[in-house]
């Protein structure tokens, strides 16, 4: 990362150059200077010097580092929270009592009613059995015939059951002996309505999807996690989650799945966050960006301030001795926010600089910059 040299370098730049100048007798005449790009010589600061320009120091450490991991994602609804609603048996819609997508629900609210034949058939079966069972009986055979017709009652229940007839139609047809016509579908759950798919008089069968209704009171984040990145991410990691916009705040959300497997086109595998949604704001289909902090081991760090980007270079400033400063040549790893993994070039306890290091880089420069170019020769 490129960084610009502050106005303030550029003046310390100039002063500096005029105090060579001014050492070197003022008088640079009949010698012939090359300037070495991107030599850096030490810095010697006094005291009132350093106070002055504001340099401070801080240790080269070994500690744990935390770096983000930072994926793209979408929002979706939980699937463990859908209930998608479909009929056992064939029938025509009469009445949609639900009319539209995006349509809040409670539980026991009604959908919509269906007539079907073989339905209104398995009631009258039902309603049928209750009264062969019901009929006085005398004679030696009273009894197995009691019991064959308590078979019957219990064969044509258990058919409106497996049917998804709910017990409380059951019950009522128990006790009133007279079969409905229709049929009423409520819904399973408190939820939205996310599909719809039905209309007055339509035809449906079993494998129709009448209606889609989902509790968006927690939703998933289909989160694409790069190839380089998913083996830090783990199983029940506490996350950040932001969405475009201001108008939904954001929130932590819990990673409760990660896919074993890499997209190929993408380079990507999948990890599911699990936010909670109690609020409503967070609408299926919106883009979230997820961070994931992931702890390191103990490394050997410096602060990311002390950390300078030539473009073909890193260096840090390191006080050797009290006020005298040595460009370092590091190599780093891992990064974080505040903190970056040194691999080579500093040691545990030498000091870096982490202010005004530009203006010793701009010193540095020009104390190392000239060179007398050797004449005839020597």
């Amino acid at each position: 990362m490129s960084r610009t040299i502050p106005r303030g370098a550029a003046l310390l730049a100039l002063v500096a150059c005029a105090d060579c100048r001014e050492r070197a007798g003022g008088d640079m005449a009949g010698m012939q200077m090359d300037h070495v790009p991107g030599e850096r010589g030490p810095v010697l600061l006094d005291p009132a010097r350093r106070q002055a320009i504001g340099v401070r120091t801080e240790r080269a450490s070994v500690r744990a580092i935390e770096r983000d991991v930072r994926a793209t994602g979408i929002v979706r609804t939980d699937e463990r929270l859908e209930r998608h609603i479909h009929l056992k048996f064939e029938g025509f819609v009469e009445r949609v009592f639900v009319n539209f997508v995006g349509r809040a629900v409670r539980r026991g609210e009604r959908l919509l009613s269906v007539y079907s034949p073989e339905l209104y058939a398995a009631e009258a079966e039902l309603a049928q059995a209750l009264a062969a069972r019901d009929r006085p009986r005398a004679g030696p055979f009273a009894k197995p015939d009691l019991a064959q017709a308590e078979a019957l009652v219990e064969a044509a229940r258990a058919r409106l059951l497996l049917l998804d007839v709910p017990a409380a139609e059951v019950e009522r047809l128990e006790r009133t002996r007279g079969a409905r016509r229709t049929l009423v579908i409520d819904s399973p759950i408190d939820g939205t309505v996310m599909e719809r798919n039905v209309r007055d008089g339509m035809r449906v069968m079993p494998e129709t999807a009448l209606f889609v209704v989902a509790d968006l009171s927690r939703v998933w984040i289909l989160a694409s996690v790069f190839e380089q990145d998913i083996a830090a991410v783990r199983v029940g990691d506490v996350v950040r989650v932001e969405f475009a916009g201001d108008a939904v705040p954001s929130r932590a959300g819990t990673i409760s799945f990660v896919s074993p497997t890499i997209d190929e086109a993408t380079r990507t595998a999948q990890a599911r966050v699990e936010v909670d949604n109690t609020d409503g704001a967070v609408r299926p289909g919106l883009y979230a960006q997820v961070t994931i902090r992931v702890p390191t081991e103990e490394l050997l760090a410096v602060p990311i301030a002390a950390v300078i980007e030539t473009g073909l270079r890193t260096i840090v400033f390191v006080e050797t001795a009290p006020g005298r400063f040595e460009p370092r040549e590091v190599r780093l790893g891992a990064r974080a926010r505040e903190w970056a993994e040194v691999e080579d070039g500093v040691v545990a306890g030498e000091a870096v600089a982490v202010s005004a290091q530009f203006l010793l880089d701009a010193e540095s420069q020009i104390r190392a910059g000239p060179r007398e170019a050797p004449h005839g020769g020597h």
